[in-house]
Order: structure tokens, then C-alpha cells, then sequence
């Protein structure tokens, strides 16, 4: 099946992660990737390191023991030839603006998402005091290049994922994404350039509702967030942000390309 630029998926949970289906085994998710001619593939469920305070309850059970329960599944599973499986998590941003994975368990895994904007965590990820879209979206370039800076992302292979997108803000993030500068994405994608760290095209951006479209058929602000990105030199990837076998159709749709050259993104500029 054609995948057009859609051969890689660094962004897939199991039922290792709660909100996933509970079906979601890697066994199933590389048949469905083989299926579509997919080469690289990336699981990270979601992750808060037991050693850091302020887990809520969803999290508390996501220690480093039960992600590592994946491995016998991926030892175990029919990788095809030509394809490469990865270990890795996403972790999360607490409050005040760490990560909540020590550096020094970093190395647990082959690679490691921050994501800096799971602002629907209200009191966990943000203050649910946080309503002006102007401070979310300052608050979006701090914890960007609070992020890219981080000694984790110094010490391992990190990306962030799902960038500028504002999960609890949806309703008004045309004026909140509108309210960031282009210098301010340049500045924030250049710093990641410089380091090394890839960022994400995730599912939400092509998918996003109720936002106004460019001529591509896409959120104009994501086409010109990940146009900044590609601009600036960042590595970009894919991340569906799977949460069961079905949802890696959507790499068969073809959307992906059709947003990536909607940015000018080449294969040259992904992972």
C-alpha cells in the first residue's frame, strides 16, 4: 500500500498506557505496520519516572518496570525485514517546568517525547488559573526551548512531540498560535536545530477542527508552524499518537504528504 512519505511512526501507545485501546499490542500494531509498507517504528507510552514527585493518578502506575513490560512483547514479535523497532516513552512537563524523567534513567530508553503542551492536565502540566491565550501561548515558547535546552535532551535522543499544539485551548487557538511570532517559532526552531532535537507532525495538526484553512486544506497555523520548522533546519518525523492498531490507518490516507508538501517538507528533512 502506498504511504507516500508515511514510513515511519514514532508516536504509538499499547495498552501499556491507560487511555489506550486495551487490545494495542505491538505484535498487532507491527503486522498492521508491515501491511503498509512502513520501515520504523516507535513505541512510547506515556511515562512519569517514579523517583519524581507530583504523579497524578494516571500516571502512578507508569513506572519504568511496567513500560518495560513491553520488551518481551517486542522481542518476541515477527519484525520484518527492513523494518527497525524502537523503545522509547513520552514523558511529561509538570508545573514547574521539569521533566519528569531523571537523566540518569534515560538511557532505559532508545529515545524519549516531551511533550510541551498537554495543557488539558489543569493543575498537573498547567495552572487551571491559565486561561488568557496570550499566556498560553507564551507559556508554549518557554516550555519549548525549556525543552530543547534540557539536560535530558543533552543527555539522550529526545524529540518533541505534537509542538504549538494546544491541547486544552483548541477552542480558541487560532488566536492563540496567531499570537506567536515568526520570530518566536525561528528562534524556538533554530535552538532545537542547533541541538539536534527533531519535533513532530503529529495527527492533531491535520486533523485539527474549527480552525481557519489555508489553500492546502490544512490549519493555516500549522502549515506555517512546521514551514518555520522545516525553515529552520529542524529533523521532523511522524507521530499518529496511536492509540490502538486501527488508528496507524490513518498513515495510509495520504494526509501526511499532502501536509508535508504543503510545508516543503522533503524526505531529506525526516527521520
Amino acid at each position: 500500500m502506498n504511504t507516500d512519505l508515511c514510513t515511519s511512526d514514532f508516536h504509538i501507545h499499547t495498552a501499556i498506557s491507560p487511555c489506550a485501546d486495551r487490545s494495542a499490542g505491538a505484535a498487532g500494531y507491527i503486522e498492521q505496520a508491515k501491511r503498509l509498507g512502513m520501515t520504523k517504528l516507535g513505541f512510547s507510552n506515556h511515562f512519569w519516572d517514579e523517583d519524581v514527585p507530583g504523579a497524578s493518578p494516571f500516571y502512578s502506575e507508569l513506572s519504568t518496570a511496567r513500560l518495560q513490560t513491553l520488551l518481551p512483547e517486542l522481542e518476541s514479535a515477527d519484525i520484518p525485514e527492513g523494518m527497525r523497532v524502537f523503545f522509547g516513552c513520552e514523558t511529561e512537563m509538570p508545573l514547574d517546568d521539569s521533566i519528569a524523567l531523571l537523566p540518569e534513567h534515560a538511557p532505559l530508553f532508545e529515545y524519549i517525547l516531551i511533550p510541551t503542551t498537554h495543557f488539558n492536565l489543569k493543575d498537573l502540566t498547567i495552572s487551571s488559573s491559565v486561561k488568557d491565550p496570550a499566556e498560553v501561548g507564551q507559556l508554549m515558547v518557554d516550555r519549548f526551548l525549556i525543552a530543547a535546552q534540557s539536560e535530558l535532551s543533552r543527555e539522550r535522543r529526545t524529540a518533541l512531540c505534537h509542538p504549538f499544539t494546544p491541547y486544552g485551548f483548541f477552542d480558541v487557538a487560532d488566536e492563540l498560535l496567531g499570537g506567536i511570532t515568526d520570530g518566536e517559532l525561528e528562534y524556538c526552531f533554530s535552538t532545537a536545530a542547533g541541538l539536534g532535537v527533531p519535533v513532530e507532525v503529529n495527527r492533531k495538526m491535520l486533523l485539527a477542527e474549527g480552525m481557519s484553512m489555508d489553500g492546502s486544506g490544512f490549519p493555516y497555523q500549522f502549515v506555517r508552524i512546521m514551514t518555520v520548522a522545516r525553515e529552520c533546519g529542524c529533523a521532523i518525523y511522524h507521530g499518529t499518537d496511536s492509540h490502538s492498531v486501527r488508528d496507524l490507518e490513518f498513515n495510509a490516507e495520504g494526509l501526511f504528504g499532502r501536509f508535508a508538501r504543503a510545508c516543503g517538507i522533503e524526505y531529506s528533512d525526516l527521520l
